[in-house]
């Protein structure tokens, strides 16, 4: 009911994260750790809020599995860049 708010704090917390990425005196494990949750919050509550959408704008199966597949290899190319 309330998973509107989820997306707000993800979409901003997308726009910190960008912004600090040009900082160096930001801790990288924090700030990587920050951007995978941030994503999967958003998702979360995106496919959560599904029961709400018309039919036309509704994910597939298909589709979650590619989102999932990119966001996994997203997730290690950047604990592999963190390291």
């Amino acid at each position: 009911m309330y998973s509107h708010i989820a997306i707000s704090i993800s979409v901003l917390l997308m726009t910190v994260d960008a912004l600090y990425l040009n900082n160096k005196n930001v801790d990288r494990k924090f700030l990587y750790g920050l951007i995978v949750v941030t994503i999967v919050l958003y998702y979360f509550s995106l496919i959560v809020n599904q029961v709400y959408s018309k039919k036309v704008c509704r994910f597939e199966k298909i589709e979650a599995i590619i989102l999932l597949t990119i966001f996994v290899i997203g997730a290690l190319i950047l604990w592999l860049v963190k390291n």
